[in-house]
């Protein structure tokens, strides 16, 4: 109980930037778009115009997730497939989950098909020492959790806990792999923040566990 309240006061105070370490222009507007900053998601949105990847992919997240704007499927989508065309593996990796489990959009097999194709086009695993079955497993694991989370926020507190679990090891193939589908700790935290502030103690303490390793 007291670790649980402590996670609870420590997630009040707790911004963003304090948990991703703010590398570059596109984090640093994401801090200032989860404090509700309309000018840095019209900056945002003006880099995405000029066919920035990663500016794409981040827009796909904050509609995806309803950061500082209302949850818009569709439009996140649109991002995350705008991204994937222009090299970016995190927006390969979400849209073809929306359209594989047919959240948002109708449901469309070969279309989430195609996008998997582009994703492991794009994603380098050179330097990856997973057999193809594990990795596909991890991917589906992601995938499945996700949609569980989505269906039910009871689910929530076991999604951090099982990713969190690839990012305990600094180097590990699993954490690598991971980062390279855009799904590495610094997504996950992000991810466990905005849910921890809807109030539910259990994930406010496995996101205290999270941000703290």
């Amino acid at each position: 109980m007291i670790k649980r309240k402590w996670s609870i006061l420590f997630l009040l105070g707790l911004s963003f930037a304090s948990v991703c370490q703010a590398g570059d222009d596109i984090d640093a507007l994401y801090s200032r778009i989860a404090q509700k900053d309309i000018q840095a998601l019209n900056e945002l949105k003006a880099l995405a115009k000029d066919n920035n990847a990663q500016a794409l992919a981040e827009l796909g997240f904050i509609y995806d997730y309803g950061v500082s704007v209302s949850v818009d499927i569709p439009q996140a989508i649109k991002y995350y497939e705008q991204a994937c065309d222009l090299d970016g593996d995190y927006g390969c990796f979400n849209a073809a989950y929306f359209y594989e489990y047919g959240i948002g959009t109708q449901k469309d097999i070969t279309q989430a098909k195609t996008l998997a194709k582009q994703l492991r086009e794009k994603i380098n695993l050179s330097n990856i020492n997973l057999h193809k079955k594990v990795s596909e497993r991890i991917i589906g694991s992601v995938y499945s959790n996700k949609l569980e989370a989505y269906r039910d926020i009871s689910f929530r507190p076991h999604f951090i806990q099982g990713l969190s679990f690839y990012f305990y090891a600094p180097q590990s193939d699993e954490r690598k792999l991971l980062s390279r589908i855009g799904f590495d700790s610094s997504h996950l935290a992000r991810i466990a923040i905005l849910w921890a502030r809807e109030g539910d103690p259990e994930v406010a303490y496995q996101t205290a566990k999270l941000v703290s390793t």
